[in-house]
């Protein structure tokens, strides 16, 4: 359960390309992209996603629990992941890109060997931007999109996070037990490090 939960969060694959029309370099190039992790993940994701862990350590500074209640299941995840695993002090002298590398560092983003065999199809590239589909178990077709800065291929996590949205709700609803999204929440802050949650998790850090 608990790899599963992982993959779904960071639904970060490593992938083999087949039959698109682009150049050649750009495919091995888009490839090496993605086939990269551990801590030097963070040169191979692009501006998208390191804005995006910026607007979630924000979140994480100052949302109450009316406003996580109302956020998308994966924007609450990585909210309170970031509250249960990282000190007050830490997350308010953090960046996005600070908060990526801790999380990769904490072994958030998966690296099982079958990932490896996942495939991107349908590749488009127009310009500096580039976007193709990948199967996942659990929500079929996802679209993951890429953009080139400075001449190198980076990959846009944020292009997955309707895939984790729906990945999350469909574990859920599969549940053999009635659980509410949120405790759903709370197994899975427990299943992180082994540590109950703190009773000040939905409180705002500022």
């Amino acid at each position: 359960m608990k790899k599963v939960i992982f993959f779904i969060f960071t639904c970060f694959v490593s992938i083999s390309l087949i039959s698109c029309n682009t150049k050649i370099r750009d495919k091995k190039a888009i490839q090496e992209c993605f086939d990269k992790y551990g801590l030097e993940a963070v040169k191979y994701i692009d501006n998208h996603t390191i804005a995006y862990y910026d607007h979630i350590l924000k979140l994480a500074k100052t949302s109450d629990s009316i406003k996580i209640s109302k956020m998308k299941f994966g924007d609450k995840t990585s909210v309170m992941v970031t509250r249960h695993l990282f000190k007050k002090e830490d997350i308010l002298n953090m960046n996005g890109e600070n908060l990526f590398i801790l999380l990769v560092a904490n072994e958030m983003f998966s690296d099982d060997e079958k990932l490896s065999k996942s495939l991107i199809r349908n590749i488009e590239i127009e310009g500096n931007h580039a976007k193709g589909e990948i199967v996942l178990d659990e929500v079929g077709k996802a679209t993951i999109k890429f953009q080139k800065i400075n001449s190198e291929w980076k990959f846009d996590l944020t292009s997955m996070l309707p895939a984790i949205n729906k990945a999350f709700n469909k574990i859920i609803s599969e549940l053999d037990v009635s659980i509410t999204e949120d405790e759903f929440l709370i197994f899975f802050l427990k299943e992180l490090n082994q540590k109950e949650p703190s009773k000040d998790i939905w409180k705002p850090i500022l």
